[in-house]
Parts: structure tokens; C-alpha cells; sequence
């Protein structure tokens, strides 16, 4: 996993979430600040913040395929159980040719899902 840059002290305070007490407004008054006071500076700082907001992208990114691998890992764990069988056979029934299998000493109807028969 990629660790942050250190950030300037200076540009840190555009970074402090509103939970800290720092509101958007109060961001956009210390940027026109910074720009301000430093007008040399301004690619140094349209540099750190397109650098903050694309490892934010980023970390976006990575979050939603981890979502993702989660999402599977859910629909396995949730999915009906298989059990271990015997094959014993095709058997028909109304929604086509099904398996038959032998599970301990109950037979039972099936296939690999309940959407279709076997023959598919």
C-alpha cells in the first residue's frame, strides 16, 4: 500500500476535513490567501492539490474493487449450500431433465442451480 506524502505545513491546513473544525468556506479563504501572499507559488500548489486529489481517485479506486471482492465473497457465503452427492442419473420433470443424486440414503432432484435442467 502506497503511503501519503509528508505535506507542507503550509498546505496542510486545505486538508483538514470539516470534522476539524475547518469549514469549505474558511479552505477556500486560507487558498486565495496562500495564492495571495505567495503568487510565485501557485503551480506549487495547484501541484499538491491535483497530487492529494488524484490519490484520492486512487484510493477510490482501490476501495471499490475491494467493494467488489467483498460483494463476491458475500454472494458465496450466502449462496445455497452445496452438499456432497452421488450421481445417480437424469430424472424428468416439468422443468426439464434434472439430476438425481443419492445424499447419505436420500435420493434427491436437482441440477446446478434452479433455473434450468441439465440438458442446457
Amino acid at each position: 500500500m502506497p503511503t501519503p506524502a509528508k505535506n507542507e505545513p503550509a498546505l496542510d491546513i486545505l486538508l483538514a476535513d470539516a470534522d476539524g473544525g475547518v469549514a469549505f468556506d474558511e479552505k477556500l479563504g486560507n487558498l486565495n490567501a496562500l495564492r495571495n501572499a505567495h503568487p510565485d507559488q501557485s503551480p506549487r500548489i495547484d501541484h499538491f492539490l491535483l497530487t492529494h486529489l488524484s490519490k484520492a481517485r486512487e484510493g477510490l479506486g482501490e476501495a471499490g474493487e475491494k467493494l467488489d471482492e467483498l460483494a463476491g465473497m458475500i454472494e458465496k457465503l450466502t449462496a445455497f449450500p452445496w452438499h456432497i452427492a452421488t450421481y445417480a442419473g437424469p430424472v424428468a420433470t416439468p422443468g426439464g431433465t434434472r439430476a438425481r443424486g443419492l445424499h447419505g440414503t436420500t435420493q434427491r432432484g436437482g441440477g446446478s442451480d434452479d433455473q434450468g435442467s441439465i440438458d442446457q
